[in-house]
């Protein structure tokens, strides 16, 4: 997932989209090593807004009322910026309001011959970005996609992990990480999550539940949806009648009732609801 905030001169991007896939990981985008909290902000001026954000090195960047970028202090472009993203070790990326392509301290980073639409920051400072042909590049490298491009549907179906690996599916739903095909050819990917370790976990078109290349779950029910918990451990619900989450080795009940939805709190605790609109956490049932 990528997050802007919208302001009258400048798009400012997060400085990290490394907890994208990893739902109870939000100290990964906020917070440093030591625990000090970051977070990007503006200071609204009559004739415009400057944009602030900061590692956890205690690097700024700052994209100021004319659009101009600065990092501790030093102009990085001679060009306005459109936006940035400012990695937790410092590193910077940009994109110019003249062309939208991408572009770090160093300069200009291969996009073949059109501008980037997306780009996503890892904690450790690798930028995942996609073209407006729909090729995706990792670190200035194009990277392989079968026969296909990086289609946007109702979001986009990339990512970049805690680690810098790109996971990506293109648009025969075939699912690759830095370039690798994990799905067989006959198993079309329609979901994926991935872990800490740039783990990868995905549900075929035929419901069925992979970890990377290996087979997690066959049936005899079909895989619907799938999450991480809070030590990366993959529940996912199934079509099964009822006791139809799955979490941990166990199957979690809603009485004689389907469980329809699941999701987890930023403590660990599983939360699901039944057919009938029961909410139940941890296996009981709650009371809202």
């Amino acid at each position: 997932m990528i997050f802007w905030i919208s302001l009258p001169t400048s798009a400012l991007a997060f400085h990290n989209d490394s907890s994208y896939d990893a739902p109870n990981t939000s100290h990964l985008r906020w917070t440093c090593d030591d625990g000090r909290f970051l977070q990007d902000s503006s200071d609204r001026f009559l004739h415009g807004t400057t944009l602030r954000s900061r590692s956890c090195n205690n690097d700024e960047a700052i994209i100021d009322r004319r659009g101009y970028l600065y990092k501790n202090e030093r102009q990085v472009d001679r060009w306005p910026v459109s936006d940035f993203k400012l990695s937790k070790n410092g590193k910077i990326y940009y994109r110019l309001k003249r062309d939208r392509k991408l572009y770090n301290e160093k300069g200009l980073l291969n996009s073949g011959t059109s501008s980037v639409v997306l780009y996503l920051v890892s904690a450790s400072g690798n930028v995942v970005y996609i073209n407006e042909e729909g090729e995706i590049f990792k670190d200035g490298n194009l990277l392989l996609a079968g026969t296909g491009k990086i289609i946007k549907g109702h979001r986009w179906p990339v990512t970049v992990s805690v680690g810098g690996n790109a996971i990506y599916i293109n648009n025969y739903k075939d699912i690759f990480i830095d370039g690798k095909m994990l799905n067989r050819a006959t198993s079309k990917v329609s979901n994926f999550a991935v872990d800490l370790n740039s783990n990868v976990f995905f549900i075929d078109m035929a419901g069925r539940l992979f970890w990377n290349e290996k087979d997690l779950y066959s049936g005899p029910d079909r895989v619907q949806s799938i999450a991480l918990g809070p030590k990366d451990e993959i529940a996912f619900l199934t079509s099964a009648s009822r006791d139809n989450l799955h979490f941990k080795g166990l199957r979690f009940s809603a009485g004689v009732e389907r469980i329809v939805d699941f999701e987890f709190t930023e403590s660990g605790d599983l939360i699901y609801q039944d057919a009938v609109g029961k909410r139940w956490k941890n296996g009981n049932l709650a009371f809202d």
